[in-house]
Formats: structure tokens, C-alpha cells, sequence
């Protein structure tokens, strides 16, 4: 992400940049910020944190930044949401101090959120088959699932069950060939 400040920040005062909260929370991510950009000749560096689930806040920390100059923020372990994000943007503020609670902003501005490639959501074919069909019969389910494309790993399938299995009675076994991986468990 690059910001342009256009106009004298003080020395001791504040930008901040919001994210629209289609995002996942910063704050869960364990997100981490960092600002670049500039030349700077003191020991003392500008720096960025994150205090809220969507809210980067960046601290000239003493140094005057080039109203001219193009800054550089990395966010690492952040999420791109799988939404259209075309009714969705980021806000920009420029604040006189540190405080940001104080509302002495210089200026604010909007600007649209990034084009994303969306994910698709699947449709497979699910195939159920009982090897007895009487009720109060003990039975075997299989279930079948059928779909155009693989399921990639970390992916999870859950059946839910219109009755509630007893999970040291029953057993469960899996075979692949659509999941990347497979593991099976019975649960309340």
C-alpha cells in the first residue's frame, strides 16, 4: 500500500488508514505493518502499528515527512476477503498530533479497495446409499461426493446428519479421490 501526503505533517503527528471491515480482523491475523520510504538521517525511524481489528495507525515519531515523497506500508499476514469489493473503501486521515481520538485531522480522504480475484463456490453432486433401508435396522451410509475439481488442502466438508449419531458406536472410514487429504470423524 502507498501513500502520498500532499501536505506538511507535523512532526509529532498521525496518519491513519482503515480498512473496510469486509476484511478479517488485523488484530486475529497477528498482522504486522511496517513503513518505508523516504531518507532519513535519524536514529529514530517512523513506524506504524495496528491498534484495532482495522485500523493501521503510522507516527512520523519526531521526523517531518516529505509531503512530496511516495511511502510504502507492508501489511504481512493479511487476508483477502472472497467478496466483490467494488462498494467497499479504504479511509485515509492525516491528523495535528498523535492523539487521533482528538479529531485535529488535516485531511481525510477515500480511495476504492483493490480489484480481487474471487473464489467460486463449488457445486458438487452428494450421492447417499444404506445397505438396509427398514427402520431400526442397524445400517451402513455412504456417502458420496462428486465434484468438477479438486478440494484443496485445508479444506473441510461437514455432513450434517438429521439425527444425532452416537459417535463410539459408529464408525467412520474415508477413501479419496476428489480430497487433496482425508480424515473422518463422527461428531454430536
Amino acid at each position: 500500500m502507498q501513500f502520498q501526503l500532499n501536505h506538511q505533517l507535523p512532526a509529532d503527528g498521525a496518519v491513519t488508514i482503515n480498512f473496510p471491515p469486509v476484511y478479517q480482523s488485523l488484530l486475529s491475523l497477528n498482522s504486522k505493518c511496517v513503513i518505508s520510504g523516504g531518507v532519513f538521517s535519524s536514529s529514530t525511524l517512523p513506524y506504524c502499528t495496528i491498534p484495532s481489528d482495522y485500523q493501521i495507525n503510522i507516527y512520523p515519531n519526531g521526523l517531518f515527512l516529505d509531503s512530496s515523497v511516495t511511502y510504502q506500508v507492508q501489511l504481512t499476514n493479511i487476508t483477502n476477503p472472497n467478496k466483490l469489493l467494488s462498494n467497499f473503501s479504504f479511509m485515509v486521515s492525516s491528523y495535528y498530533d498523535s492523539n487521533i481520538y482528538s479529531k485535529k485531522i488535516i485531511s481525510q480522504t477515500n480511495f476504492s479497495a483493490p480489484t480481487i480475484s474471487l473464489i467460486s463456490v463449488k457445486s458438487c453432486t452428494f450421492q447417499t446409499t444404506l445397505t438396509a433401508t427398514n427402520a431400526n435396522i442397524s445400517t451402513t451410509y455412504s456417502f458420496v461426493l462428486i465434484c468438477p475439481a479438486f478440494i484443496k488442502q485445508a479444506s473441510e466438508v461437514k455432513v450434517y446428519l438429521p439425527w444425532n449419531p452416537n459417535p463410539t458406536a459408529a464408525k467412520c472410514s474415508s477413501t479419496t479421490g476428489t480430497l487433496y487429504s482425508y480424515s473422518c470423524e463422527i461428531k454430536r
